[in-house]
């Protein structure tokens, strides 16, 4: 049971993950449609980058409160959040910007 409480967060940390490159490269592609002047689907990127910041950042409480509660890996807890709260920063400037 331990193990599979573990796999299931590994799974979503990778998620996480895969929603932050998703979002770097939502906006790769707006700022090249920004650049080309196609602000329809540039604004349409930007509505899609929020969402996936929204989505991640849902995530990433789901993974904290689940690191900290169930303390499924306390000898990485302090490295994986460090991470996740760095991933988050990278997001949240895409988002803003």
């Amino acid at each position: 049971m331990f193990l599979k409480k573990t796999k299931k967060l590994e799974t979503q940390i990778d998620e996480y993950l895969d929603l932050v490159i998703k979002g770097g490269l939502i906006f790769k592609l707006g700022i090249k449609c920004y650049l080309d002047n196609q602000m329809e689907s540039f604004e349409d990127h930007l509505k899609d980058l929020r969402k996936v910041e929204e989505t991640a950042d849902d995530l990433r409480r789901n993974i904290e409160i689940k690191l900290y509660t169930r303390t499924l890996i306390p000898e990485s807890r302090g490295d994986v959040l460090g991470l996740m709260e760095s991933c988050d920063k990278v997001l949240n400037i895409t988002a803003e910007t």
